[in-house]
C-alpha cells in the first residue's frame, strides 16, 4: 500500500496487479486497475501503466443510511434520452417528508419516441464535488428495478447560473456506476430541472388546536406538532422522522353541526412522497383530547372533501392527547363485577379463539391471575380519578387514572392510563343503556360500533374499521368487550 495505490497478487499464477482507490464518500469507493496482464514484480512502479482512460470502477455501499439530498421539490424538467427531449407536458419532481428522497413524476410526451408515465423514487446515498459539477449516487426505486444494478445509478449535477430561478442540468448513468459521466451532456439520460412554487398554506388551524401545539397519539407513536399554526407535521415517537405534512388551504367552522367545537379543512398533504389534497375534520372532546378524520390523499382541490374521498360516518378518527399528566374525575362511579361476553368478531385465517376475559387479564398484566367471579372494578370511589381493578380472593389491584372523556348520545368514552405507563393511554366506550364496556387495547383510536363493517365471509373491513394496529404475529388486535354489574356506590 503506498497512500491511494494498492498492490493485489493472485496467489494460483502469481501474477500482481495495481489499484488506485479513492474514497468519494463514506459510501462510495472508486478505483481503476491495471490492463489485463501478468506483471511479475510487486512494485509500485507498475501503477504508471495504468492509463488516464482506463475504466473507472465504483463500489456502492449496499446496506447503508441515506443522506440528504442536494435539493427537495417542487421542480418541474424536462428530460432526454439521447435524442429527442419530452418538455411537453413537464415532468415534476415532487415534495417528500423525507429528505432523504426525491420522487420523479415522469410525463410521456407524444412527439417523443420512448417517453412515458412512469414513477421513480430516488433514495440519495452519497454526494461528492469534483471541478466545477457536483455527483450523486442514489437507488431508483420503480416496478423494473429488482436488483442492486438495475436500483443504483450515477449522477452529475451542474447548476444553471444564468437561470434566475434555482435551476440544474443533471446526466444519469445507465449502469450501477461514474463511467464515463464527466458533464450532464455524457449521461444516458439527462434533465433539465427548474425550481417550481411551492403550494403556500391559506389559513389558520383553531386555537384550541394551536394553543397545545403538541399532540400525542394514544399510543405514543405519533407526535402531531401544530406549532406552525397554518401547517402541522406527524413525526414518529422520537420526532427524528417527518411522516406527514400538512398545509391549511381552506377551514370552515362546522361546531354547529355538533354540541362541541369543530372545523372542517382542506388540506395540502406531503405524506412520504406522495403529495395532493385530503379533507380533515377535527373535534376538540374536551381541553386535552381533540379527534381527527382525515379523507384520501387526492390530486384535484376541489374532489378532497368529496363523498367518495371523505364520508365522516365511515372514515376512522384518530385521538390525540396532550403530553400533560393530568388526570380527570372518572365519569363511571361505583363498584361493579365484571361479566365477560366471547368475542364475536371473526377474522379470517386468524381466528383468535380466547374469551373477552383473556384478554381483558392479559390488559392488565398476563401475571394478573384471577376468576371472573372475583374481579371487580372500583370506579371514583375513594378518589375521584382512581379507576381500579381488584381481585378479591387475594386482594391484588392493578391501578389505571382516568384522564378525561366525552358523551355522544348513549356512550361515554374515557380515556385511562396505568400508573406505571402514563404515556400511554386506553379508550374505553361505555353503552350506558347496556352498560356495557368496549375497548381497543394498544391502538390509536376508540372503539365506534357503527364504523364496523364486515365482508360476505364476516371479516372485519381493515381499512373503514383501521384495525392497523398489529400484534407481533400479524394479527389484528380484538375488541375487549364486557358487562358491568353494579354492586353499589
Amino acid at each position: 500500500m503506498n497512500g491511494d495505490k494498492y498492490i493485489i497478487e493472485n496467489r494460483s499464477d502469481r501474477c500482481v496487479r495495481c489499484l488506485v482507490i479513492n474514497e468519494r464518500h463514506p459510501n462510495i469507493l472508486q478505483y481503476k486497475e491495471t490492463a489485463y496482464g501478468c506483471y511479475s514484480k510487486n512494485t509500485f512502479d507498475i501503477c504508471f501503466d495504468i492509463n488516464g482512460d482506463a475504466p473507472l470502477y465504483s463500489l456502492f455501499r449496499v446496506n447503508t443510511s441515506p443522506i440528504k439530498c442536494p435539493f427537495n421539490g417542487p421542480y418541474l424538467f424536462s428530460y432526454s434520452k439521447g435524442i429527442n427531449e419530452c418538455r411537453d407536458p413537464l415532468s415534476e419532481i415532487g415534495e417528500c417528508t423525507d429528505d432523504k428522497r426525491l420522487l420523479l413524476k415522469f410525463k410521456a410526451c407524444a412527439d417523443v419516441y420512448g417517453s412515458e408515465s412512469r414513477v421513480e423514487e430516488l433514495e440519495c446515498i452519497a454526494e461528492w464535488k469534483e471541478s466545477n459539477n457536483k455527483y450523486l449516487v442514489g437507488k431508483l426505486h420503480h416496478s423494473s428495478a429488482t436488483s442492486h444494478e438495475d436500483k443504483f445509478r450515477c449522477f452529475v449535477i451542474e447548476k444553471n447560473n444564468s437561470d434566475p430561478i434555482e435551476s440544474y442540468n443533471i446526466g444519469q448513468s445507465g449502469d450501477a456506476s461514474c463511467d464515463g459521466l464527466f458533464s450532464p451532456r455524457d449521461g444516458l439520460r439527462t434533465f433539465k430541472i427548474r425550481k417550481t412554487n411551492r403550494i403556500e398554506p391559506k389559513c389558520d388551524f383553531p386555537n384550541w388546536l394551536v394553543d397545545n401545539r403538541h399532540w400525542k397519539t394514544l399510543d405514543n407513536r405519533q407526535k402531531y406538532d401544530f406549532s406552525g399554526g397554518k401547517t402541522f407535521i406527524v413525526t414518529n415517537e422520537r420526532g427524528d422522522n417527518v411522516e406527514r405534512h400538512s398545509k391549511c388551504i381552506e377551514s370552515d367552522d362546522i361546531s354547529f353541526l355538533y354540541k362541541f367545537n369543530a372545523s372542517r379543512f382542506v388540506l395540502h398533504t406531503t405524506l412520504g412522497c406522495k403529495s395532493g389534497f385530503t379533507c380533515l375534520h377535527a373535534y376538540l372532546r374536551e381541553e386535552r383530547i381533540v379527534e381527527l378524520q382525515m379523507g384520501k390523499i387526492v390530486p384535484h382541490f376541489a374532489e378532497a372533501c368529496s363523498v367518495q374521498n371523505f364520508n365522516p360516518a365511515t372514515t376512522r378518527f384518530t385521538t390525540l392527547t396532550t403530553f400533560d399528566h393530568n388526570t380527570r374525575e372518572c365519569y363511571l362511579k361505583g363498584i361493579f363485577s365484571i361479566r365477560s361476553k366471547l368475542a364475536h368478531y371473526g377474522i379470517t385465517n386468524h381466528r383468535i379463539n380466547n374469551s373477552n376475559y383473556s384478554r381483558l387479564v392479559s390488559f392488565l398484566d398476563s401475571r394478573f391471575i384471577c376468576q371472573e367471579k372475583s374481579l371487580r372494578l372500583k370506579s371514583n370511589c375513594d378518589d375521584q380519578d382512581q379507576f381500579q381493578f381488584s381481585c378479591s380472593n387475594d386482594n391484588r389491584v392493578k391501578n389505571l387514572k382516568c384522564r378525561g372523556g366525552w358523551r355522544e348520545n348513549n356512550t361515554q368514552w374515557f380515556l385511562v392510563s396505568f400508573i406505571e405507563k402514563f404515556n400511554y393511554e386506553y379508550c374505553i366506550s361505555l353503552n350506558m343503556l347496556t352498560n356495557e364496556i368496549k375497548m381497543i387495547p394498544n391502538s390509536h383510536f376508540c372503539f365506534r360500533e357503527n364504523h364496523q363493517t364486515f365482508d360476505k365471509s364476516g371479516t372485519l373491513n381493515n381499512q373503514v374499521f383501521g384495525f392497523d394496529q398489529l400484534s407481533n404475529n400479524g394479527v389484528p388486535t380484538p375488541v375487549v368487550s364486557f358487562n358491568l354489574i353494579n354492586e353499589g356506590k
